[in-house]
């Protein structure tokens, strides 16, 4: 194998590792008219991205309450299509999601996918590992707190990165 395609394979790996990390994915559904809820605990910037996959879910985000109606919120996407938005890490926790099924419909049914955005935060093995602990229950907290002080927050991909830029080093030399 040349050098050259090493290193294409080394920016191809690099360019997924750095890419949004998927936290969890939640299939639900929702009565025309109403709100199904959950509470977002994650630190870090987060996107949010649904799905309609029958009907129509809008989603709606507060920080100042974990019930944002379209009345009550700080962000929101009303598409008809995918529905996205972006939560910044300076947004205080917890935050409130809510999923409001479009009254012409008897039920909208929806996926909600959760992602941590990787080119923004770094993210511990630790917290990523906690992520996938917690069960797919909308009711209660679907994302973990962020891990305490003293955790070791050398990010993974990091340690990855350079394991391979010694791999590349040693092969070139």
């Amino acid at each position: 194998m040349s050098w050259q395609m090493l290193l294409l394979l080394v920016c191809a790996f690099l360019d997924e590792a750095l890419s949004d990390y998927l936290l969890r994915t939640l299939d639900g559904t929702v009565g025309g008219g109403n709100y199904t809820y959950y509470k977002l605990t994650q630190d870090g910037d987060i996107r949010l991205e649904m799905i309609s996959t029958e009907g129509d879910a809008d989603i709606y985000v507060a920080y100042s309450t974990l019930s944002p109606e379209y009345d009550n919120y700080e962000m929101k996407s009303v598409t008809c299509g995918v529905d996205e938005v972006e939560i910044e890490s300076t947004m205080k926790r917890p935050i409130g999601i809510g999923i409001f099924g479009y009254p012409q419909y008897d039920k909208s049914h929806f996926t909600l996918k959760v992602y941590l955005a990787n080119n923004k935060h770094t993210v511990s093995y630790k917290e990523l590992a906690a992520a996938h602990a917690y069960s797919n229950t909308p009711t209660e907290t679907f994302l973990p707190n962020k891990m305490g002080p003293g955790e070791n927050d050398e990010s993974l991909v990091w340690d990855i990165f350079i394991t391979i830029l010694k791999i590349i080093f040693d092969i070139l030399t």
